[in-house]
């Protein structure tokens, strides 16, 4: 009876991980209210899990986004951050997502960890009403933590799975400008949650710059499995172990 209890089902979900919890959604969100389509929304988008879909233009991902959230009836300031080990990502993808407005984050850890990071993170700076979507290989999001966020006043967008991220571009319609795309890539910024001090900057040669120096490339090595960190060091070169550029 206690175990089965709402209590206690309230207790537990409280010690599960956001992200876990994020997996698992068993009962659908409810509908947004009017406040919440003028309301800021965080797009945070696993790149690995979820890469450009073959044969759609990675400049015009982040349009195609915006466009599906406006066909949807949201027109607040929309961020969208790509999230994953962007090594493993050909760089002239990145060029094109980053040149699209999208924020780039490089990550040594899973993709799960940091969300956890980057959604407590996007509530502490944006108070409700305000709109969370997360586009990765998860299905659904969690009952009790949408739940949760929804009390609070934040409406959680429904999840895209992975093989169904060419639905973004299916919405866009062509209205949308193909040179629009870099209007917005001024703004865009990276991140580089591998460092310790999580530098920030703009400017995608900034970043290849980063991500190609011998602080990150040491800060990277810290990520890696201790064998592995022990074989790059004996060997002298990391791109052995871990290739750090495509």
């Amino acid at each position: 009876m206690h175990l089965s209890s709402t209590y206690h089902q309230q207790k537990v979900s409280e010690f599960v991980p956001i992200s876990k919890e994020l997996q698992c959604l068993s009962s659908p969100l409810t509908e947004p209210h009017e406040k919440d389509l003028g309301a800021v929304t965080s797009v945070f988008w696993d790149i690995e899990k979820c890469p450009v879909p073959h044969g759609c233009v990675p400049r015009r991902v982040g349009l195609c986004i915006k466009q599906f959230l406006e066909n949807k009836g949201y027109s607040g300031p929309l961020t969208i951050t790509a999230i994953g080990v962007l090594t493993d990502v050909p760089s002239e993808i990145l060029r094109e997502v980053y040149a699209s407005g999208i924020a780039l984050n490089i990550i040594g850890s899973t993709f799960s960890t940091t969300l956890d990071r980057l959604i407590c993170e996007f509530t502490v700076k944006n108070p409700p009403p305000a709109n969370i979507m997360v586009i990765s290989d998860a299905k659904s999001f969690a009952s009790d933590y949408a739940s949760r966020l929804e009390l609070r006043g934040y409406n959680i967008l429904q999840p895209v799975p992975s093989y169904s991220l060419e639905g973004f571009f299916q919405e866009d319609s062509g209205v949308l400008e193909e040179d629009k795309c870099s209007e917005t890539s001024e703004s865009a910024f990276w991140i580089c949650s591998v460092c310790s001090d999580n530098i920030h900057g703009q400017g995608f040669e900034n970043f290849t710059t980063h991500v190609t120096s011998c602080p990150h490339k040491r800060k990277l090595l810290d990520w890696l499995p201790s064998d592995a960190r022990f074989l790059s060091r004996e060997c002298g070169d990391q791109a052995k172990v871990n290739e750090v550029w495509r």
